[in-house]
């Protein structure tokens, strides 16, 4: 079980990308992440059908 780090609903739109630093609630200002393992989740549609892929990163 984790925390929440990022959390975006229009993920690269405008430039929005994750850069290594928390968004979520929890996080004061935008701490930058640890070094270490992050899973992610990310979901969304794709011709009207809702799709998800599911990963892990690395930050050194």
């Amino acid at each position: 079980m984790g925390l929440k780090v990022y959390e975006n609903e229009h993920y690269g739109k405008n430039g929005d990308y994750f850069r290594g630093y928390a968004n979520a609630k929890g996080f004061i200002g935008n701490s930058k992440a640890l070094h270490g393992t992050y899973f992610y989740i990310v979901r969304y549609s794709k011709r009207g059908k809702k799709e998800q892929q599911k990963g892990f990163l690395y930050v050194r």
